[in-house]
């Protein structure tokens, strides 16, 4: 109750930036299970927990290593071989790829439609 409390008078004292969240009213999850030892996985975490300056009120980053509990219950739950991507709206996955044919282009596309947003810095290539 006092984080809220706090949260409110941040708000309305100008001392924080409260965005909006998506159109639907929620903010996105964007959750990698990654390979801790793998130069891909690696990257491509690298390029993910980047991702929410692109897309600023709209979207959480998480990575998990595989091995963790949560990592080794997303396999069975999202049908990874060992680990992937998976994007949440509430509790609905809208857009998943498993183990390593993680695309970074597709994620960016995808997030540009789930958001709304006509196109962040680094979702075309030139």
């Amino acid at each position: 109750m006092r984080a809220l409390a706090l949260l409110v008078v941040l708000s309305v004292s100008g001392c924080t930036k409260v965005e909006p969240p998506t159109a639907t009213g929620e903010r996105l999850e964007l959750t990698y299970y990654y390979l801790k030892y793998c130069s891909f996985c690696q990257g491509v975490k690298a390029a993910v927990e980047a991702m929410p300056a692109q897309y600023p009120g709209k979207l959480v980053v998480r990575t998990v290593e595989h091995l963790e509990p949560e990592g080794v219950a997303a396999v069975t739950t999202y049908a990874f071989k060992s680990h992937g991507l998976i994007i949440k709206r509430g509790d609905e996955v809208v857009f998943r790829q498993p183990d390593h044919r993680v695309e970074l282009e597709q994620v960016r596309l995808a997030l540009d439609r789930l958001t709304g947003t006509s196109g962040s810095p680094l979702s075309s290539r030139h």
